[in-house]
Parts: C-alpha cells; sequence; structure tokens
C-alpha cells in the first residue's frame, strides 16, 4: 500500500526524476518511520493511517513540485546572473584585445557596424534591467503550505522575465559576434585570433546555457500549475 501510494506522488511529479526520487526516499521513510511507531497489531490498517496523515498524493507532489520551482528559480536567478557578467567581462576582454592588436574597422563598415553597436549594447543592457527584476522574483523562498495563486503568479512572471533576459542576451550576443566578424575581416588572418574567436564562444555557451535552463523551468512551472489546478478542481 505504501509503494502504491509513493508510486503515485512519484509518477505525478511527471519529467522530474531526480526530485521523484528523491521525494520517494523521504516520503517513504517518514511513511515507514510512522509505520513503526503505530502499536496497531493491523499493519495494513496502521499503513492506512500513517498515508491518511501524509494527506492525498497529487496534493503532495503539487506541493513539493510548487517548493522545488522555488528552489530552480533561485539557481536560475543566479544562473542569470553569472552569465551577464560573464559576458560583459568577455566584451571587456575582447575591447582590450582590439586596443591591444591594434586592430581597426574597415571604413566601408564603420556604418553598419554602429548600427549593429548601437542594437548589440541596446539589447545587454535590457538583458542587465530584466536580470535584475529576475534576480528580485527568483530570489524569494517559497513553502510547501504557501497559497497556490500567489506562487503560479510569482513563478509565471519570473518565468516572463527570465525569458526576456535570455532573449535580450542572445540578440546581445549574436550582434556582438557580427561585430567580431566586421572586426576580423577587416585584419589579416593570424594566431592571433584564437582569443576573440574563443571570447565569442564562451558568450553564445552562456547564453545557450540560460535558454536550456529556462525552457526546463517553464515546463515543470506548467507541469506543477496543472498539479494545482487538479488538486482545486478534485477539492
Amino acid at each position: 500500500m505504501i509503494d502504491e501510494y509513493l508510486d503515485t506522488v512519484a509518477a505525478a511529479l511527471g519529467r522530474d526524476r531526480h526530485l521523484a526520487r528523491r521525494i520517494r526516499h523521504e516520503l517513504g521513510d517518514h511513511l515507514q518511520e510512522a509505520l513503526t511507531a503505530d502499536p496497531s497489531p493491523d499493519r495494513e490498517a496502521a499503513a492506512r493511517r500513517a498515508i491518511a496523515r501524509c494527506g492525498d498524493a497529487n496534493m503532495i507532489a503539487a506541493q513539493l513540485a510548487v517548493a522545488a520551482l522555488s528552489r530552480r528559480s533561485q539557481h536560475l536567478a543566479f544562473a542569470v546572473v553569472l552569465a551577464l557578467l560573464g559576458v560583459l567581462l568577455s566584451m571587456k576582454g575582447r575591447l582590450a584585445w582590439y586596443a591591444a592588436m591594434h586592430w581597426k574597422m574597415a571604413d566601408e563598415m564603420t556604418s553598419a557596424a554602429a548600427t549593429l553597436g548601437w542594437i548589440t549594447r541596446f539589447a545587454f543592457w535590457a538583458a542587465i534591467f530584466a536580470g535584475a527584476i529576475a534576480w528580485v522574483y527568483g530570489g524569494y523562498r517559497v513553502s510547501r503550505d504557501a497559497p497556490a495563486a500567489g506562487c503560479s503568479r510569482r513563478l509565471r512572471w519570473f518565468c516572463v522575465v527570465s525569458g526576456a533576459t535570455t532573449s535580450a542576451l542572445l540578440v546581445s550576443v549574436f550582434g556582438d559576434a557580427g561585430l567580431a566578424t566586421m572586426r576580423l575581416l577587416s585584419t589579416s588572418p593570424s594566431a592571433a585570433f584564437l582569443l576573440p574567436v574563443a571570447s565569442i564562444l564562451f558568450e553564445m555557451v552562456c547564453a545557450g546555457t540560460l535558454v536550456c535552463l529556462v525552457i526546463v523551468l517553464v515546463r515543470r512551472a506548467v507541469h506543477a500549475g496543472r498539479l494545482q489546478a487538479a488538486c482545486a478542481h478534485s477539492s
């Protein structure tokens, strides 16, 4: 009976296998302790009482999913800050490298580079602004007993601002890649190209990592929302 209950909770958590394994272990230990503490000789009845004290499996899964999303949002908020800082340092380092190598932009590319540079800077500052909002939203820790509506609203807004941050950062990184390409085309090929190329690849890795993290969070937020909706409907 306990195994069936644990299977139901784990199945309700969906694709989050790590969370399902951890919760199954922790909840299983809790139920076994409650079962051991029950002096009744009827072990099946004792198991039913232990399960009843835990509550509905889907409700437990919904609460755990929201609490896990809160932790993931904190991790993602920290990742956003690290990605923005990494991209900023990469940009500054590449500009310093251009100055040290005395690389100049070709005259025919100056106008296009100015326009692309403006777009890149605007996108990066937009990413910083949205990232600051994401940091604020992601900094709150949500407990299992917090109101479902408030949790869902906060997580939904966090997903929105995280997505906006990532989108703006992608525009900035691709604009940066375009500017670097113009600069390198204006210069004779050499081994010195490796550093700016490596810095652009680093920026793309930072942005790509954020894209993956945001997609995973959004999917799990949607699943948690469905769990909450199902629990509200059944109650």
